[in-house]
């Protein structure tokens, strides 16, 4: 594995933006881009760049995700994806109250465990996990084909998991 700084480069993280690049790919079905995307973004999520002009060395950030807080939110989005598979003829009226229901209510929890790791610290990284997850889950919720768009979210988010423990996610 390539080190830290060579990774940043490699990246090409200089002009990284999640929400504006997320922006950019957010109508693709999961392919390529989106992969490279949560490959970058695995990164982002532990690592902040100290001085781009003076090519300072990359830093672990003191507001990196947390592999525990990822996986908290991925183990409840993976008991969805176990319903769903136990259940593959489900009707699109089951797959609305036993799955999109519990898919609306990723949102609130998200949404308290952002606040509570970033108060009083709005540069936390948790803060931009949210809002990319928050906008993945709005569009299963207005895909027409939710059960797809869901299984379009698990693989996304599974590459974001993969690469932030690939890029040293650790235990806070």
């Amino acid at each position: 594995m390539l080190g830290t700084k060579q990774n940043y480069q490699k990246l090409k993280l200089d002009d990284f933006n999640p929400i504006r690049d997320y922006n950019k790919l957010s109508r693709e079905k999961f392919n390529e881009n989106k992969l490279m995307f949560a490959e970058k973004f695995g990164f982002y999520l532990n690592y902040y760049f100290m001085n781009r002009e003076q090519n300072r060395l990359l830093k672990k950030s003191k507001n990196a995700l947390s592999t525990s807080q990822i996986r908290n939110f991925y183990g409840e989005v993976r008991n969805l994806q176990t319903i769903l598979s136990l259940h593959e003829n489900m009707s699109d009226d089951e797959f609305n109250d036993k799955i999109l229901k519990r898919v609306l209510l990723l949102r609130p929890r998200l949404a308290y465990s952002a606040a509570r790791t970033a108060k009083n610290n709005n540069k936390h990284r948790i803060i931009d996990f949210q809002a990319i997850m928050d906008l993945e889950i709005s569009k299963i919720i207005n895909a027409e084909n939710k059960r797809k768009q869901f299984e379009e979210f698990m693989d996304f988010f599974e590459a974001i998991l993969a690469y932030h423990k690939a890029y040293g996610g650790t235990e806070n």
